[in-house]
C-alpha cells in the first residue's frame, strides 16, 4: 500500500515536472491508445478461435460418439488381458479424458472476463481545466493500467486456448489409435 502511494506521488511529480519540458505527450497518448487496441482486438482473436474449437468439438463429438462408446470400454475391461487390448483401453479411456478437456479449456478461454476500460468518471472539470502536459500524462497511466490489466487477462485466455488445442489434438490422436485397434478386429 506504502510503495502505491508513493509510485501515485512519483506520477504526479513527475507529470507536473514534465509540463515544463519539451515533453513528446501526443506520441505517448498515441502509443499507449494503440496498445489498448491491440489487445481489444487480441481479446476477440482468442475468443473467436475459441469459438471455432469449440465448433470444431461440438461436431467432432457428434460423428465421433458413436465410434468410441464409453460401454464398450468398460466392456473391454472384463476381458483377458493383452497388450493389444490395454491399448485399446488406454487409447479410448485418454479420448474421452481429452475430448472433455478440450471442452473445459475452450469455455474458459471464451468464459466473459471484465475487461479495464478508461473509466470516464475521472474526467472532471479540474482535470479539463488542468495544465494540458500533466492532464495526458494522467490520461496515458490510466490507460496504461487498463493495458496491464487486459493484458493478463487475454495471457491466460491464450493458456486455456493453447490447452484447449493441445487437448484436441490429443483426443484425435487416441481416437485414430483406437479405431485403428477395433477396425484390426483386436477387440474380439
Amino acid at each position: 500500500m506504502k510503495n502505491k502511494k508513493k509510485a501515485k506521488t512519483t506520477n504526479k511529480n513527475v507529470l507536473s515536472n514534465s509540463a515544463k519540458l519539451d515533453v513528446p505527450i501526443n506520441e505517448y497518448y498515441q502509443l499507449i491508445l494503440n496498445e489498448y487496441n491491440i489487445e481489444r482486438d487480441r481479446k476477440q482473436s482468442i475468443e473467436t478461435r475459441s469459438g471455432i474449437i469449440l465448433s470444431l468439438i461440438a461436431t467432432f463429438f457428434a460423428f465421433v460418439l458413436e465410434k468410441v462408446k464409453m460401454s464398450e470400454i468398460f466392456e473391454l475391461v472384463n476381458q483377458p488381458l493383452t497388450f493389444t487390448l490395454l491399448l485399446l483401453i488406454i487409447s479410448g479411456i485418454v479420448f474421452y479424458i481429452a475430448f472433455f478437456t478440450s471442452i473445459l479449456f475452450s469455455l474458459l478461454s471464451i468464459k466473459i472476463k471484465t475487461y479495464a476500460f478508461y473509466n470516464v468518471s475521472k474526467i472532471t472539470t479540474a482535470i479539463l481545466m488542468a495544465p494540458r502536459v500533466p492532464a495526458m500524462g494522467q490520461i496515458i497511466l490510466d490507460f496504461v493500467e487498463a493495458i496491464q490489466n487486459n493484458r493478463n487477462i487475454n495471457d491466460k485466455k491464450a493458456k486455456y486456448f493453447n490447452w484447449a488445442v493441445i487437448s484436441l489434438v490429443i483426443c484425435i490422436a487416441s481416437l485414430c489409435i483406437y479405431r485403428n485397434l477395433t477396425q484390426g478386429g483386436t477387440n474380439g
